[in-house]
């Protein structure tokens, strides 16, 4: 056995890592012995101190073993902690000084959390942000031999404190005699050397590891670049070339990526080796298991800019880092380009949206807030992935109570001529009239002669109905305007013309039966049948609802229509498509398009627990919920002296903004499918996950902005985004998540989703912004960017939401 798997041997079995991390550091420090026969007579010297501390660390472990079987049981753990707290600070101070590649490793291992003991993880990860910089005078030395001038004639000052310090440079601000600022970039003393070990040490582990580096040449080619999607399906674009070129015979396989589940090993994972294996497995295939398959995958990646590392862990996932340089170039894009830049894609065109749906003659209350901005939301996702959404209301604007309306109408005027004060309220108008159809024979049976009459098309009776609805429509139209919500109405009695030849259509495929009188659709599973036409001959919710689906699919060409209503209409739904599929409307594969899907909900309810109505009992009424979120908003403002800043304009605009978007956030946070309780002192909440809170770390963020006293602007044109500190990083890589996120939610249709990420997002600049100053630090052009970029995704976020962003507070 060599000396490197001796070597590896022994510390896999005094670390239990595997077997392969431990050999990869071992080859590498056994191909520096080569360098001697070529003359580096430094390069040898840095050598014999790896050398040296290998041996020093392995004599402490050696005798660490020998000492814990005289030490008693209960510390034993201490004296392993102690002895990697004391070992990883020796492999810290050598890397420092060997800088290079070294410090590449360093940064790499300090991701290993699965296989380095904690202590080398914590104290490598200070490689991650800066190292020790080179003394003053060597900085000075190094300039004036390359520039054969005194630093007294090149510069009026010179920032003694690098701005950041590199493996092979670091970087000072300096004045020039004219007044110019200017930052000099300053390679290290003795650079060259280093980079002759860096290029022997990058070739030995493209040798024996198949692990792809992220700045080394590769055989394969450069992955196209491609800045559009998310960054799933980025990262999907590049491993898919390898899968063509590792498994061509498996044309069908796709990249399986996801977000690693642990930050210390990657920022995402290709999960493809292990489903690979179980299909090539006993098919003559020259893989020996999951992990020769990963180690295959990774071999053949084509070079990326957005790729700064990968490994391999367990067997075969590939954890893959992402490029600093490259989040940071994509994010300063997007405030260059616009967020639209960053809208995934969706694989259909066009989509309908039904929601909210009230009933005409009665008024919008609580139970229509939920179908109301879900629907709006989904819209508004769906929009700005670049499909063609048609907003539709499906009122109930059809059906039998039009005919007691329009009877007491004309009983309350018999003269024909009414206007909308008359009427007064139509919730009241509607009960009254509902009063007297269940107490008056007589006025029943001329309510039922009405119907008739209004479907003959008989022209008072289509008159009067016409201005009901009208009357009806004005007052959704207030709500709406309120929350921000536009819909096109195609009611009931829109589609009620579609009706037979719909059913005619489903009658020739065999699909409608005869069953006590009524005709139905017999559906596998269910013990009730899908009544299409009831024993009076009349039509119902599902004769009208396959007829709107016919004119969704064939005239307006949806391939997806979302149908946004509560939970209790699932089982409705779920035999409505089931029909649609038998008549070959739909494919049974519900994966392909055109599809339908039913976003259901729960209820709203009180802190009783019961459904949420007034005190009396009443359901509550929209209009009033709003007005109360707003009043009560508009208080706290005052009460804390917004009222003497601002103009009552002002303070108009941000009661209406904070109080709307508390009401719209505090529903569409939960998970639809569940009931939430309405609670005003929760929502209008100035902490935690609220809209409140939300809407005023946005107007802090442009409050920063504002008082940096610097054109955002310009420096988008001019500046650069760097993000050098671990909560930049952290931050970056959120922000450039907003796709996939808007692509989950859309797909599976959560809003719940995108608050999540909008939360998240909130958090990690708080995190950032108290540990990264902004206004007055040397980085300040930068995280003047950042903060810039927050404030951009938070205010899509809002908008996608139908959240009003403010912008001070």
């Amino acid at each position: 056995m060599r000396i490197p798997e001796l070597l590896g041997a022994f510390v896999r079995r005094l670390f239990h890592v595997p077997y392969y991390l431990i050999t990869t550091i071992i080859i590498l420090f056994n191909e520096l012995t080569k360098l001697y026969s070529m003359g580096s007579g430094n390069i040898y010297k840095r050598r014999m101190k790896v050398f040296t501390l290998a041996f020093l660390v392995y004599l402490d472990y050696k005798a660490l073993q020998q000492r814990e079987k005289l030490t008693k049981r209960s510390k034993r753990d201490s004296l392993w902690e102690n002895a990697h707290e004391r070992n990883a600070k020796r492999v810290l101070k050598l890397i420092v000084e060997l800088e290079g590649l070294w410090v590449k490793m360093g940064q790499y291992l300090s991701t290993r959390a699965d296989v380095l003991p904690e202590a080398y993880i914590r104290l490598l990860k200070q490689l991650q942000d800066s190292l020790p910089p080179r003394g003053l005078e060597e900085v000075c030395q190094t300039i004036e031999k390359q520039l054969g001038q005194s630093m007294d004639s090149l510069f009026t000052s010179f920032v003694r404190v690098p701005l950041a310090t590199a493996s092979i440079a670091q970087v000072h601000r300096a004045t020039l005699h004219d007044g110019q600022e200017v930052v000099v970039k300053v390679q290290h003393k003795g650079i060259k050397t280093i980079i002759l070990e860096t290029d022997i040490l990058k070739e030995a582990y493209r040798r024996n590891f198949p692990v792809k580096w992220a700045h080394s040449k590769s055989s394969m080619a450069a992955a196209p670049e491609d800045n559009t999607g998310s960054l799933k399906e980025q990262l999907a674009k590049v491993f898919e070339v390898s899968l063509r070129v590792t498994v061509p015979d498996q044309p069908e396989v796709a990249p399986l990526i996801a977000v690693c589940s642990k930050k210390e090993t990657g920022d995402y994972q290709c999960n493809n080796a292990m489903s690979l294996w179980a299909k090539i497995k006993g098919k003559g295939t020259e893989f020996r298991g999951p992990q020769p398959v990963g180690q295959a995958i990774l071999q053949n990646l084509p070079t990326s800019d957005m790729i700064e590392s990968c490994s391999i862990a367990g067997p075969g996932f590939i954890n893959v880092t992402l490029s600093t340089q490259w989040i940071a170039k994509k994010i300063h894009n997007m405030l260059t380009d616009g967020i639209d830049t960053w809208a995934p894609k969706l694989p259909v065109k066009r989509a309908i949206v039904d929601f909210s749906s009230p009933n005409i003659a009665k008024e919008m209350h609580v139970g229509h807030l939920r179908s109301t901005i879900i629907g709006d939301t989904l819209a508004r996702m769906l929009e700005y992935s670049k499909v063609d959404v048609l907003r539709r209301n499906h009122v109930g604007d059809w059906g039998t109570q039009f005919g007691m309306l329009i009877e007491f109408l004309f009983e309350k005027f018999p003269n024909g001529e009414v206007n909308d004060q008359d009427i007064g309220e139509l919730e009241v108008f509607y009960k009254a009239s509902k009063q007297r159809f269940d107490s008056d024979a007589e006025f029943k049976e001329r309510a039922q002669r009405a119907v008739v009459s209004l479907q003959g098309g008989e022209e008072k009776y289509r008159k009067a109905w016409a201005q009901i609805c009208e009357i009806s429509r004005k007052g959704f139209e207030k709500v709406y305007q309120r929350l921000g919500v536009h819909l096109e109405e195609k009611g009931e009695s829109f589609y009620n013309p579609y009706i037979p030849a719909t059913l005619d259509l489903l009658r020739q495929k065999g699909l409608i039966e005869e069953s006590e009188g009524a005709q139905v659709i017999f559906i596998e599973g269910k013990k009730i049948p899908l009544i299409v036409v009831k024993r009076d001959g009349g039509f119902n919710y599902a004769s009208t609802d396959l007829a709107a689906l016919w004119y969704r699919l064939n005239e307006e060409k949806a391939e997806w229509i979302v149908y946004v209503t509560d939970v209790g209409q699932r089982e409705h739904f779920e035999m409505f498509f089931t029909a649609a599929k038998r008549a070959g409307w739909l494919p049974t594969d519900e994966s392909q398009y055109p599809k339908t899907s039913h976003v259901g909900f729960g209820l709203v309810l009180g802190d009783d627990g019961k459904r949420f109505r007034t005190r009396s009992s009443e359901v509550v009424k929209l209009v009033d919920l709003l007005d109360e979120a707003k009043t009560r908003c508009k208080a706290a403002l005052v009460e804390r002296g917004k009222a003497d800043e601002w103009t009552a304009e002002e303070l108009e605009r941000t009661a209406e903004a904070v109080g709307y978007g508390a009401v719209k956030y505090a529903d569409l946070k939960n998970n639809r499918l569940t009931n939430y309780t309405f609670n005003f002192d929760q929502m209008l909440n100035d902490k935690g996950n609220t809209a409140v809170y939300l809407l005023y770390a946005h107007a802090r963020i442009c409050s920063i902005i504002r008082k940096s006293g610097k054109d955002i602007e310009e420096l988008k044109r001019g500046g650069q985004l760097l993000l050098q500190k671990d909560e930049e990083r952290k931050l970056g890589l959120h922000l450039l998540q907003f796709a996939e996120v808007v692509e989950d939610a859309c797909t599976n249709l959560l809003p719940n989703t995108l608050c999540e990420y909008l939360y998240d997002l909130s958090e990690k600049f708080t995190s950032f912004y108290s540990e990264c100053q902004v206004v007055g630090s040397a980085e300040e052009a930068s995280r003047l960017l950042l903060c810039e970029a927050t404030a951009v995704v938070m205010r899509k976020c809002f908008h996608l939401l139908g959240i009003t962003p403010v912008y001070k507070i």
